[in-house]
């Protein structure tokens, strides 16, 4: 993770941002421990 993040701001970027399912508490956690916080939320509707 922490390669991923130097490589990016290396890059010129300000901000990485990746894609997580709510019910992945795991991930959740890692992300949270690596500086990641929640940023937006998506909605979703079963058709």
């Amino acid at each position: 993770m922490e390669e991923a993040k130097k490589k990016v701001k290396e890059d010129g970027y300000k901000y990485m941002s990746l894609k997580v399912l709510s019910n992945n508490t795991k991930a959740l956690g890692l992300y949270e421990k690596n500086g990641f916080n929640e940023y937006m939320r998506s909605m979703i509707c079963k058709l």
